[in-house]
């Protein structure tokens, strides 16, 4: 039996959103810029922004929890791994599998950076997993966008439009998500393979419906996670071959693919630049000046370290339609189409007319 929907309260008379409110009119009527602050754990992820801090994450906490409906309400303060942990005890999880930089990360800095990990190809997006979301937008306006549920409705669901949106079209308040049981088991399958022989052979895994939630090719290895019921773990990790990882071993591998897998190789100039490049999964391996690779299939990702200039970079990708975000040294991506760009700056206007959150946390693009 599903339980009656919550009655709506009036963020906008709460103490915290008050003053919240207050400081984006103020910087608003004096053409100051804020940046919305959470855990301050992603800056390494962001453009050179400017502006002055946004505190949030003292508005923190869990609104709302319904495990029946396996949706979750959250302030955007709220350390993300102390929501995966709340959730995991109630046997639930959050399905696009966010990466988990430090304990201060917070929801709010998940979903403006709208990092999803390696299953989402099977499970869901963190884009498809917002239900609502609730801010204040750049005229210091309290607006809630979605809900609770998920509905078959004509037009855009504007609470989408914050993952990803780097903190520059208002500052999120509170966030909801569905989510999804704990499976019953997980198990990792490892074979040893090359890059190219990966690519030929993931296609075939994935096309294989059942119970796989991760494909990966990381350190000479590609990667195949199962979860499930027992009995269907089983048949497809026995139908994929290779050699079965201890569960603490493929945990850490996972983990790092969520993380960033070669973020700790090469440092120095001598390692050359780190960028993840988003390829269609057929794309085959790219001729690039580089070291070690890394792969997402699922997240159709893909790490490099490479000598490259950016324009080789994305010289190299255009032929597959494909684009890249270079991590180090300094945030940067390669050139969006002009028609994107168009829709972007007109999105910012209607959310942010005085350019309140126009901070530029958003990576700029390379020559």
């Amino acid at each position: 039996m599903s339980t009656p929907p919550a009655s709506r309260r009036d963020l906008a008379a709460e103490p915290e959103i008050v003053r919240l409110c207050d400081a984006v009119k103020s910087a608003a009527a004096e053409g100051r810029v804020l940046i919305p602050r959470g855990g301050a754990t992603r800056d390494a992820a962001l453009g050179a922004l400017s502006g002055e801090p946004l505190a949030l994450a003292a508005y923190a906490g869990i609104v709302r929890h319904t495990p029946t409906e396996l949706v979750v309400t959250a302030r955007a303060g709220t350390p993300l791994g102390e929501l995966v942990e709340t959730l995991a005890a109630a046997g639930q999880r959050l399905p696009f599998e966010p990466p988990l930089p430090g304990r201060k990360a917070t929801l709010g800095g998940a979903v403006a950076l709208g990092t999803s990990g390696p299953a989402r190809a099977y499970r869901a997006a963190l884009r498809d997993a917002l239900l609502g979301v609730t801010l204040i937008d750049g005229t210091g306006t309290v607006c809630r966008f979605g809900g609770e549920v998920m509905k078959n409705v004509a037009g855009f669901d504007v609470s989408r439009l914050m993952a990803g949106s780097y903190g520059e079209l208002g500052a999120m308040l509170e966030i909801s998500l569905r989510l999804e049981p704990l499976p019953e088991r997980s198990q990792t399958q490892a074979l040893a393979c090359t890059l190219p022989e990966a690519l030929t052979r993931m296609p075939t895994l994935a096309a294989r419906a059942g119970a796989l939630t991760g494909l990966a090719w990381l350190d000479g290895w590609l990667l195949a996670r199962f979860e499930g019921s027992a009995v269907e773990v089983e048949l497809d990790a026995k139908a994929a071959g290779g050699e079965t990882l201890p569960p603490e071993e493929a945990a850490a591998r996972w983990a790092r693919l969520r993380e960033g897998p070669l973020s700790a190789e090469g440092r120095g100039d001598e390692g050359g630049a780190l960028w993840c490049l988003s390829l269609p999964n057929d794309a085959p391996a790219l001729e690039l000046p580089a070291a070690p690779w890394a792969l997402d299939w699922g997240g159709a990702r893909r790490w490099v370290r490479t000598t490259a200039a950016p324009k080789a970079v994305a010289d190299a990708l255009a032929p597959h339609g494909g684009h890249g975000l270079r991590l180090t040294p300094g945030v940067m991506r390669t050139p969006q189409p002009a028609a994107l760009r168009a829709l972007e700056q007109r999105v910012r206007q209607a959310m942010d007319p005085s350019g309140v959150f126009a901070h530029g946390a958003t990576p700029g693009e390379g020559d």
